[in-house]
């Protein structure tokens, strides 16, 4: 079943409604129909699904388009164009934010941290990566893992953590966990390019703002977007910076409106820009 629906307004300047159903089309509808024609409209559409209850659906994703949802603090959701799903260091309530209600095939997980491991979390039955390290292809997506550590003591004062490295549509995401340290150059050539980057910025349990921008000059990645910092939502008791002043450090910025964006890779910008949410900043 493919649908399309148009909003009230398009509907004074004409609509195009499809059904593979009904093969209904209505062109150039006046301004005068008003009411009615849509009350026409979305009858057919309850008869087109056999009276089922039709449903309002989003746009059909255009050839390659990625969606990137983020959820707070390290927690991702990346989407391809045909519908695979990967979700990223999921969390529990104890971080502060709500519980979104997921549904992945792949959950990926850096480090073993109640911040980013609650796998159970995420419906679907997903196949689960924790802490991978080296190559492997998982329902079509390549991943690859590169060890490195939560802090600058070689992992003993918290631990190991992986980056994570994937491709989706032709755009290679790279997540750096809970990364606490500089990357060596044998890191950032295992790590090779990242289009686009999820870096930790708050500080305290990983790299502050001023690390996290070195990172950036280091990976040199098409968009760049920080997270594991205070927002409104952050638990009192996580002691986290906010975004602001690894914002503060780069010219070209740009705030995206809620918690998501798509993009194709023909889109991804030329130089490093730096995407920052703006969900939860209240």
């Amino acid at each position: 079943m493919s649908t399309r629906f148009c909003s009230a307004a398009s509907l004074a300047h004409g609509i195009r409604f499809t059904s593979r159903l009904g093969h209904l089309r209505f062109r150039r509808a006046s301004a005068s129909a008003g009411f009615p024609l849509l009350a026409l409209v979305l009858a057919s559409a309850f008869i087109a699904q056999g009276l089922a209850g039709a449903a309002f659906a989003s746009p059909a994703k255009r050839p390659g388009e990625v969606e990137v949802q983020w959820f707070g603090h390290s927690y991702f959701l990346i989407t391809s164009s045909k519908g695979l799903a990967v979700a990223i260091d999921p969390f529990d309530r104890r971080v502060g934010y709500p519980v979104p209600k997921v549904k992945a095939d792949i959950v990926a997980v850096t480090h073993r941290h109640f911040d980013h491991d609650a796998v159970g979390n995420v419906a679907g039955n997903p196949e689960v990566l924790i802490e991978p390290r080296g190559e492997r292809t998982v329902k079509g997506v390549a991943f690859k893992g590169v060890k490195t550590f939560h802090d600058e003591e070689g992992g003993r004062a918290r631990g190991p953590n992986t980056v994570i490295c994937f491709e989706v549509d032709g755009i290679r995401f790279c997540h750096l966990g809970d990364l606490g340290h500089l990357l060596t150059a044998q890191q950032v050539r295992e790590i090779g390019r990242a289009d686009v980057l999820f870096i930790p910025v708050g500080g305290n349990y990983t790299i502050d703002a001023s690390r996290a921008a070195d990172i950036v000059t280091q990976l040199k990645p098409r968009i760049a977007v920080p997270m594991h910092y205070r927002t409104a939502r952050t638990a009192p008791n996580l002691a986290l910076s906010s975004v602001d002043q690894f914002a503060a450090r780069f010219k070209s910025t740009r705030r995206v409106r809620g918690n998501r964006f798509s993009i194709t890779r023909a889109e991804l910008p030329k130089q490093t820009w730096i995407w920052i949410f703006d969900a939860f900043a209240r």
